[in-house]
């Protein structure tokens, strides 16, 4: 209940005033159900006023009346003159603030003017709304919170993907927090919404029964995590083997792979997505390297060098970026190409027969591997023929056996050692006899380190004195090596030399440095390197025919000279001219100075060319 303030009317002692009672609520229709009262009195006693008319009131814009007779007298106890009861309609929130006036009109008289009183009525709860929802992982059950105070019958929604209806709890009556308990067919709804993102956006729904249908809909987003959805895939969908025929006869098993012979092939079969996603590529990883595919299979990865055992991996990425890899241990065998090391060498470094001592190494390969050839040939090292291969076989592995070849030649080698799977070959030289010292007893000669050519002679191919070769003692490095040949020291004497082309040597010293170089084939004379001198001449003009020869003068006084041959300017002048003398010539004679510009010449001394070389290594 609420009273409005007092309210005059045109007799000073009569006042009224206005009271509403909210007396009851109904929600669902959303009114309120009210009672209006205008109620009279006068402020002094002793006194009464009636009368006829009408008390007029208007309540949320509607006009009412009242009558009044003169038996509804007006005292200081006060009079209720109108009342009204009725359903007054809420605004849609459930608010409503409720505007009343009132005034009177009788034949005492007495009137007043409409004054108005409001009133704010209660608030009905009206829809629900959407308070908080739980993020979730799509093995959840979400949670979804919410106010609905007036208790409406609900419905609830998870929407995703643009569809409004896709899970729905619809015309229940729930508690806050509701839980949706999905099945798996909701679930599965949400997960093919999310084929490519381990999230999706959710949005949680509250909707409000109020009238026929669910209405007033409010709501919040929140996210949906796809947890545990790596593809399925396991080691059993992955194997390998040895696809060189020729290395699994040998071995025996295609699941060794044999270091730079067997080809390797993996295999793998598909990975299966999970929760409607789809497998996107595959990564096979080994040794250090990555591939990529698009599909399971079959796939070479060529020959592998390895001594040791690999890791082969194969991871499956699904559409999402979710993974799983799978490994198995490839078996590799160490294996290198057969190797020899060889000692040949002539007896006493000069005779025929020559001491040979092969051995080789084979790799095992779990001991499916052995020695199947071993043979050499051999030629002149001046022929271009080989000679066929000869076995070695019977000549034992490790043994020093003998074989004689010419001493005086020498001789190129090649040797061939072959395990089951491939064949190396070597070359070396076998030089021709050489010994240290020989005794020639028919040529009654010595040779050191060559057999001697000359009789009574003693030959060497080198000789050193106190630790140094004749060469360094005869001409060490910075000699100077004059000859009339053209034949290069470095031929007949070995060293580095270089040769010094038009060149004259002259002695080092104060003036000369060592090494230094200078001079010129030619020089130029200048007027000062010459010695003082003159020149005589005789010239004679030519005769040109007659002519005269002219005097200019000027006037006594005015500074003028006179001139033979030439005018001179005066303030005035004359000209006078010879006779004219017929044909005639001119002769002169006289000696010049010491003048002139110098002279280019060229001084070489007799001279024998020869061939220089300056010894520089």
């Amino acid at each position: 209940m609420a009273d409005s303030a007092e309210m005059s009317t045109s007799n000073q002692y009569v006042k009224y005033h206005i009271s509403v009672y909210q007396n009851s609520q109904n929600v669902s229709n959303n009114t309120s159900y009210v009672t209006v009262d205008v109620f009279f009195y006068r402020n002094n006693s002793g006194y009464q006023t009636y009368g006829t008319g009408n008390v007029y009131c208007r309540i949320n814009g509607t006009q009412y009346s009242s009558s009044v007779s003169s038996s509804q007298k007006i005292t200081n106890s006060g009079i209720l003159l109108f009342q009204w009861q009725g359903n007054i309609s809420h605004n849609s929130d459930g608010t409503k603030t409720l505007t009343t006036s009132a005034w009177i009109n009788i034949d005492t008289p007495l009137t007043s003017s409409e004054q108005s009183f409001s009133y704010t009525l209660s608030t009905i709860p009206r829809a629900a709304t959407f308070s908080d929802a739980t993020n979730f992982n799509d093995t959840d059950n979400p949670k979804i919170y919410f106010r609905n105070p007036g208790g409406f019958k609900l419905c609830l929604k998870m929407e995703a993907g643009g569809n409004d209806h896709l899970i729905v709890r619809d015309n229940i009556y729930p508690s806050s927090p509701y839980t949706f308990s999905l099945t798996t067919a909701e679930r599965n709804s949400l997960l093919q919404l999310a084929p490519n993102s381990n999230t999706l956006s959710v949005r949680f729904t509250v909707g409000t029964y109020l009238s026929s249908g669910a209405g007033d809909w409010s709501y919040g987003d929140r996210t949906m995590t796809i947890v545990s959805a790596n593809p399925s895939f396991s080691s059993s969908q992955l194997s390998y083997y040895d696809n060189n025929s020729t290395v699994t006869n040998i071995t025996q098993n295609n699941q060794l792979i044999v270091q730079n012979q067997s080809t390797l092939y993996v295999n793998f079969s598909s990975a299966t997505a999970q929760k409607y996603a789809s497998i996107s590529s595959y990564q096979l990883t080994f040794n250090g390297s990555t591939y990529s595919y698009s599909s399971s299979g079959t796939k070479s990865l060529g020959t592998i060098n390895s001594s040791s055992n690999l890791t082969l991996s194969v991871k499956a990425i699904d559409s999402r970026g979710n993974s799983t890899t799978i490994s198995k241990t490839v078996t590799c065998i160490a294996w290198q190409p057969p190797q020899a090391t060889y000692q040949i060498a002539r007896v006493n470094n000069f005779e025929s027969t020559t001491n040979i001592l092969v051995s080789t190494t084979i790799s095992s390969v779990n001991s499916k591997n052995s020695l199947q050839l071993l043979q050499y040939r051999t030629k002149p090292s001046t022929s271009s023929m080989w000679s066929d291969w000869i076995d070695w076989i019977d000549i034992q592995n490790n043994i020093k056996t003998q074989a004689d070849f010419d001493n005086t030649k020498a001789f190129n080698f090649q040797i061939q050692v072959q395990d089951k799977f491939s064949t190396s070959t070597y070359s070396f030289n076998l030089n021709a006899g050489q010994p240290i010292i020989f005794f020639d007893t028919n040529k009654i000669s010595v040779g050191v380190n060559t057999f001697p050519s000359n009789s009574n002679s003693f030959e060497t191919t080198s000789l050193y004195v106190n630790g140094k070769s004749i060469l360094d003692l005869t001409y060490p490095v910075g000699s100077i090596y004059l000859s009339v040949s053209s034949t290069s020291p470095a031929t007949l004497f070995g060293g580095t030399w270089t040769q010094l082309y038009n060149r004259f040597l002259i002695g080092a010293g104060s003036s000369y440095s060592v090494n230094s170089t200078g001079g010129s084939t030619s020089a130029s004379l200048s007027t000062s390197n010459m010695p003082s001198h003159s020149h005589s001449f005789n010239a004679t003009s030519s005769s040109t025919g007659s002519h005269t020869h002219g005097l200019a003068r000027a006037p006594s006084g005015s500074g003028y000279k006179e001139s033979y041959g030439y005018t001179t300017t005066a303030t005035r002048e004359q000209t006078t001219y010879s006779d004219s003398s017929g044909s005639h010539s001119h002769s002169v004679s006289g000696t010049t100075g010491s003048s002139g510009s110098g002279s280019s010449f060229s001084v070489i001394p007799s001279y024998l060319a020869v061939y220089m070389w300056k010894r520089t290594a």
